[in-house]
């Protein structure tokens, strides 16, 4: 049996169906009020630089992914959602200093990055063990060649297993859905050790995935 580590995988195990909805009506009531919300990321760059009401553009764009990988990281709702909400308060007062070079997803995932490792120290705890998060699995059909429950418990706890810079990888890739190149700028590494090392991790679940299956 051959298994895929898809995007919607590894974002599913990172977030429950109730919470995902729960949040998106809170960005939804957000998004209500705005006009003129199709813009692209660099219009809306372009704008907030000269007018930061324009910033939440920027925040309804990105508030979900933060949100996912801030819960990835921590597994618990309300650190999340306070957490999120620091993330975009410390980029909303630092985004007049803001040199926009095409990166502005690795410039606020490198401060929502830097809010879940204070909240650590402060906490002294260790980031999620996914294994024994309480969460619900997703619906079947939502997921690619993940095909039963028992699959994709055992990808939950080979997650698990994994270090916390290689957890970090995977959810910064497949929950927060960044580039490989906004990714290195995020963690301080190249571009194509980044890219290895993400390909090498997806080949050794995955293969660990066929041995459990064989």
């Amino acid at each position: 049996m051959v298994l895929y580590l898809s995007y919607r995988a590894v974002h599913f195990l990172s977030l429950s169906c109730n919470d995902k909805e729960q949040y998106m009506e809170k960005a939804i009531v957000v998004n209500s009020g705005l006009e003129n919300t199709n813009f692209t990321e660099e219009e809306l760059v372009r704008r907030a630089q000269s007018d930061l009401t324009y910033f939440k553009g920027l925040y309804l764009l990105w508030v979900t992914r933060v949100y996912q990988f801030i819960y990835a990281r921590t597994g618990d709702v309300q650190d999340a959602e306070d957490l999120t909400s620091q993330t975009f308060l410390k980029a909303c007062e630092a985004f007049p200093r803001y040199k926009h070079k095409g990166h502005f997803s690795a410039w606020l995932f490198t401060i929502a990055r830097n809010e879940v490792n204070l909240h650590f120290r402060h906490n002294s705890s260790r980031q999620l063990d996914i294994e024994h998060a309480d969460r619900e699995l997703p619906k079947i059909d939502m997921l690619d060649h993940i095909s039963t429950e028992i699959e994709m418990e055992q990808l939950r706890i080979l997650i698990a297993e994994l270090s916390e810079d290689e957890q970090e990888l995977l959810f910064l890739r497949y929950v927060a859905e960044m580039k490989f190149g906004d990714i290195a700028i995020v963690v301080r590494r190249k571009e194509d050790t980044v890219k290895k090392s993400l390909y090498r991790l997806q080949a050794r679940l995955q293969k660990a995935m066929e041995e459990d299956h064989e």
